[in-house]
């Protein structure tokens, strides 16, 4: 609906509006200690010193480096225990200090560098002090008389630079200690033009009051220093470090890894320096601003530098440009002076680099820590977390100032969908560069899921958007920058859900894809049962079901708790007559009330319809079922899982109505925040439904499912919610984003959503009563604590079912028959890496044992001391063990007579301690010839290993 406001609405400034821009400093600091640690850890440990040892785990385990990501990940998979096992032998992770090293080194070469960076810049450009040109102080009085118009409680250390002929002035140093350089020819043109002079050191003037200078120049510092300490001798090491790999056998493993690492290095420099230079010019906006408002002319801004407007080539490149520019360009400055709208608007250069450096600094803490912490609780929740932190703390900010800025002067509220573009865009470019998704290929197997990453950068900006707008439209009037919390707070845990799967779920898809019908094998090898009838559901389990498991996690239903309660709580603000925008209508031009929020009616409406139409499909599924229960006879465990896939069906198509009846019928302002409210209130109420059918099975005549006797059983109903309740409410928003994308993409051509509800007249004392309050407080205590109540019951769950047959599904994903060569070099590290460890070790006690029989044989007596010999057949058991823990041999013909050295050894091991326990001579003889034939086979399996490493001499 067309709008245009009965009054103007009075021109904002950028005053009240939280700038954002320190966050982005300290975003900078993380960013670059985190890449410094992890780049020079790098350095440290050698990682690629001798490039085949890089691999000597996985050739051991059988893998190939050229057979990619996937393929190598299903290897060490299957072989897990003995794969980490192997990776801390050989390839040892530095010991937490050397993982600090890095990072404190760059602190204290920084902290250092910005000490002495006002004294290093006043000497090499030779700055004097002001009183060696201003003798009589007339200069110094008016800098006073400035200062204290600023309100600056001192007026700041002024030097003055004689040779430098230009009009300009600049401040360096830090908050406490500003120091003021004025050029020369400024000083000349104050006698001229003296209020030019006085509009270039209000601007100065302006950096000091606006407590820029300590963060600006420590990135200086930490950009200097991280140039000098980490980048170079990073790129020098890994240079002379190509030469070897190009000469490696598995040069075409290592190449992408190889170039990646310096396009991670160049990404690196190129995103600090792009960050450090957008945040130096909005400053400089900022503080041309503030300039203003302390008394500034504007004819300097007016003056300087004026230029034609360019053509359209031109004004590409000036886009271009003007992104690695430090200081905007003057039509720049001069247009914010007129309407600072660049200052508040779609922000996509800070999004786009906060996308990238959330997924960097996630990565990197993951491989930089990750090995130190592995087995500490909460590691990867709380990597996680930090992620979420950057991303909501620019980008949600970003778009919170933006609708802030268009209520306060009357602009449209923009979707978000170019800032969301830009942060997903980012996060992908971050998860390339980093080797998140990708190691030894150039891109992931699976690259289209990386489209999920720009997707859920979409969304989280759409519904941030529009929770800002929201939340300040119900408080228009009223304070607005409180309702900064709400929206920041629940961004960062909604993402917090989202970077937690992505680390676990979303990286395996993009590494191994869904694996629909390896799992598939899996589900009828875990649960067996008939199946033949219903492959189409086992194939939809093996795509959505089994990637939903990361779902029933705490972290993911804080994360929908949070995604509801942000919106649902606007709704317990009392409105004021301010909250109610005075527009007027487009077709009628009748003035006309407009409310700030859509009333519940119609959310209470659709989620109604949806839980309808769910519990009519979950009933529609229980039908179903009951027909193969009655064909079958029985309820196996695969027949429990496609009941709960059926039922799972049922129930998202009312959650699709729900969401699309949402989308058709609610408020287009805030499209997405209410249909994620109705979908999940639909899902919950059909999932309620359900349950109470559940609870009643056996006595529900053609839909009888899971029982056949007339019981009420709610402690089975509970065992099959815990597994259904994770995936429904969680799928939820899925089908709301899918709906709100939908009416996007069509909403030119079907109009889909109304506009605002609107009023003829002041509307406002009703929904001010007590009544309406307590409903809308027991809508919305309702839907949060139905969802939180769940919560308890997944986390009571647990999520077991993530590991599910993960051996098998790695036995699966073996790569393929290796060639003579590649088989040589499996055999030689699995000799190498523990083979030969394990042999010496049984052959050496083995000869303990010999020996003792020898000398027991000796006395003449004939008798078997129990205390000499349990303890021998215990070591020998001991060996058998770590021979059983150890990687099969990766030749078939040497693995058979490896699996039975094995047997044979356990054998023998067990029947030397049993005939103790049983006193029987002649069980200890057999256990002590089992020894001795499994003793032949390891010697068998030496030499076959020999004769395949070295042909020549066997």
């Amino acid at each position: 609906m067309g709008a245009a406001m009965a009054v103007p609405a009075p021109r904002t400034t950028e005053k009240p509006l939280v700038a954002g821009t320190t966050l982005r400093f300290a975003v900078l600091i993380v960013l670059l200690l985190v890449s410094s640690g992890s780049m020079m850890w790098i350095v440290t440990a050698d990682g690629l010193t001798q490039v085949p040892d890089a691999y000597g785990c996985l050739l051991a385990a059988g893998g190939d480096p050229v057979q990619g990501d996937a393929a190598n990940a299903a290897v060490a998979a299957a072989h897990n225990a003995a794969y980490e096992s192997c990776q801390a032998s050989h390839n040892p992770v530095p010991a937490w200090w050397a993982i600090l090293v890095w990072p404190l080194l760059l602190v204290l070469f920084s902290s250092l560098v910005f000490r002495l960076l006002p004294r290093w810049k006043a000497r090499r450009a030779r700055l004097v002090p002001l009183s060696i040109v201003d003798r009589d102080g007339e200069i110094g009085g008016e800098l006073s008389a400035l200062a204290a118009r600023v309100g600056l409680p001192a007026t700041p250390r002024v030097l003055v630079a004689p040779a430098k002929a230009s009009t300009s002035a600049l401040v360096f140093g830090s908050n406490r200690r500003p120091w003021v350089c004025l050029h020369g020819g400024l000083l000349v043109q104050r006698a001229e033009d003296p209020e030019r002079f006085q509009a270039v050191v209000l601007h100065e003037f302006a950096h000091i009051r606006g407590g820029d200078v300590t963060l600006t120049y420590v990135t200086v510092a930490l950009w200097r220093v991280f140039l000098a300490v980490v980048l170079l001798p990073f790129v020098a090491w890994y240079a002379a470090n190509t030469t070897a790999s190009a000469r490696s056998p598995y040069w075409h493993a290592e190449e992408p890894g190889i170039v990646r690492q310096f396009v991670f290095a160049s990404a690196m420099v190129a995103l600090v320096y792009l960050a450090r230079s957008d945040v130096l010019r909005s400053r400089e906006i900022y503080a041309d601003l503030a300039a203003g408002r302390y008394g500034a002319s504007r004819r300097y801004w007016a003056l300087a530098d004026p230029q034609a407007a360019p053509g359209g080539l031109a004004r590409g490149w000036n886009s271009f440009t003007e992104i690695w520019r430090t200081h905007p360009r003057w039509e720049k400055r001069r247009e914010a002076f007129d309407d600072p709208k660049a200052l508040f608007t779609e922000g996509t250069l800070p999004t786009f680099l906060a996308g990238a450096a959330a997924l960097l600094i996630t990565s990197q803490l993951d491989s930089y820590l990750g090995p130190s912490v592995a087995n500490s609780p909460g590691a990867d929740d709380a990597i996680a977390l930090a992620g979420a932190v950057v991303v909501a703390g620019i980008a949600g900010l970003v778009r919170w100032r933006a609708v802030l800025h268009a209520l306060q002067t009357d602009r449209r509220v923009t979707s978000g969908t170019r800032t969301g573009l830009s942060l997903g865009v980012g996060m992908t470019f971050g998860a390339l560069i980093s080797s998140q998704v990708a190691n030894l290929q150039w891109l992931p197997t699976q690259p289209e899921y990386l489209l999920l990453v720009v997707l859920a950068g979409t969304a989280f900006a759409w519904w941030t958007t529009q929770c800002a707008h929201l939340w300040l439209s119900v408080r228009r009037g009223r304070t607005v920058r409180w309702t900064m919390a709400p929206v920041v707070v629940s961004s960062v845990v909604v993402l917090w859900g989202w970077f937690a799967w992505w680390q676990t779920t979303g990286v395996s898809l993009a590494v191994n894809g869904t694996g629909a019908d390896r799992w598939r094998l899996v589900l009828e090898q875990e649960f067996p049962g008939p199946s033949t009838a219903h492959q189409g559901i086992l194939l939809v389990i093996a795509v959505v079901w089994l990637n939903l498991i990361w779902l029933n996690h705490p972290i993911a239903m804080a994360a929908l708790v949070a995604l509801c309660a942000a919106p649902l709580s606007a709704w317990f603000v009392a409105l004021t007559a301010e909250a109610y925008r005075t527009v007027r209508e487009q077709f009628t031009g009748n003035l006309v009330w407009e409310a700030p929020r859509p009333p519940l009616r119609r959310l209470l409406i659709a989620a109604t319809l949806g839980g309808v139409v769910g519990w009519i499909g979950a009933v529609d599924a229980m039908a179903f079922m009951h027909t193969w229960q009655a064909s079958n006879g029985a309820q196996s465990g695969l027949f429990s899982l496609i009941y709960l896939a059926w039922v799972f069906v049922g129930l998202a198509a009312g959650m699709i109505v729900a969401s699309a009846v949402s989308v058709a019928l609610g408020d287009h302002r805030f499209s997405l925040v209410t249909a994620v409210i109705v979908t999940e209130a639909a899902a919950l109420l059909g999932f309620a439904g359900w349950y109470v059918l559940a609870a009643a099975d056996g006595c529900l005549g053609p839909l009888n499912t899971m029982a056949t006797q007339c019981e009420w059983r709610p402690g089975a109903a509970s065992g099959l919610a815990r597994q259904l309740v994770g995936p429904i409410q969680l799928t939820a928003p899925g089908m709301a984003l899918a709906s709100v994308t939908i009416a996007i993409a069509f909403h030119r051509a079907t109009s889909l959503g109304r506009g605002p509800v609107t009023y003829s007249t002041m509307r406002v004392t009703p929904d001010m009563t007590l009544v309406r309050r307590i409903w809308a407080g027991v809508v919305v205590s309702a839907v949060l604590g139905a969802v939180a109540a769940n919560g308890l019951i997944l986390a009571q769950n647990g999520t077991s079912g993530s590991k599910m047959a993960a051996a098998e599904l790695g036995q699966v994903l073996q790569p393929g028959s290796p060639s003579p060569r590649l088989r040589t070099r499996q055999i030689g590290y699995w000799y190498n890496y523990g083979g030969l460890d394990i042999m010496t070790r049984w052959n050496k006690d083995f000869r303990r044992l010999s020996s003792a029989l020898t000398k027991a044989a000796d006395t003449g007596t004939g008798q078997i001391s129990d205390t000499v010999f349990p303890p021998l057949c215990t070591a020998l058991l001991h060996d058998t063990q770590s021979a059983k823990h150890y990687f099969p041999v990766p030749e078939p013909g040497i693995e058979s007579q490896w699996a039975s050295f094995i047997a044979k050894a356990q054998e023998a091991g067990r029947g030397c301690l049993n005939s103790f326990s049983k006193e029987d001579g002649d069980l200890f003889l057999a256990s002590m010839k089992q020894f001795a034939r499994a003793t032949d086979t390891v010697g068998s399996v030496e030499h076959g290993i020999n004769a395949v490493i070295h042909p020549g001499k066997h």
